[in-house]
């Protein structure tokens, strides 16, 4: 009998085991927002302008928002799922809102702003990989934003891809995958700002905001 009830516990830890899914909890992430003024701006600054900027939106309408990726763990590199503490919309909104003061603008709500920006994360991802020289990881962040005008009309918008990826090693590298995918994710909005075309429609916004108003008399 003891060897029967040994025989099931042994076979139901197995299924345990084989059914459920590992998973890696990432720190949060929240980058000082002085990294993205750092470079990005190239001399250009917002100062004067309210700018409105909505909640970032997933175009890929995942299941589960705060998976973010993949890595291997333990020393059968066994794969295991890289969970976020907040979707990464969540995290491009945040990072996108700290840029954009880190510039200059005063975020407004959208009725006082002379800029409304809304965005599409269409990607947020880290992968670790094996190579001849170890593991290394590589991270993605993509999205579309667009500024538009307080009325709606279409001012800018750009795609952007930022992109970080660590060296290979023999150790263990799941630990640094946040700042990983935070370095991707300061490539991705260090190139929106970098933008001259941008840069010429927050000129001409200011512009739009000295004008007097017309009388209506």
């Amino acid at each position: 009998m003891k060897q029967q009830m040994r025989a099931l516990v042994a076979v139901l830890s197995f299924v345990f085991c084989a059914c459920g899914t590992s998973e890696v909890l990432l720190a949060p992430m929240d980058p000082p927002a002085d990294l993205y003024a750092s470079s990005a701006a190239s001399g250009h600054t917002a100062l004067g302008l309210k700018l409105s900027v909505a909640d970032f939106v997933d175009d890929t309408e995942r299941l589960r928002p705060t998976l973010v990726g993949s890595a291997l763990t333990g020393m059968s590199n066994s794969g295991a799922d890289v969970l976020a503490t907040e979707p990464g919309t969540t995290t491009v909104t945040n990072a996108f809102r700290k840029a954009a003061m880190g510039v200059g603008f005063e975020l407004a709500d959208r009725e006082r702003a002379d800029m409304v920006a809304s965005g599409e994360v269409t990607r947020f991802w880290i992968e670790e990989l094996t190579s001849s020289s170890g593991e290394f990881a590589h991270a993605t962040v993509a999205f579309t934003v667009t500024f538009t005008s307080q009325a709606g009309k279409e001012l800018w918008t750009r795609a952007v891809e930022g992109h970080a990826q660590t060296p290979p090693t023999l150790l263990d590298i799941t630990k640094d995958d946040g700042k990983t995918l935070e370095r991707a994710l300061l490539d991705a909005v260090q190139k929106v700002f970098a933008q001259q075309s941008l840069w010429d429609v927050v000129a001409a916004a200011r512009d739009r905001t000295k004008q007097p108003a017309i009388s209506s008399q």
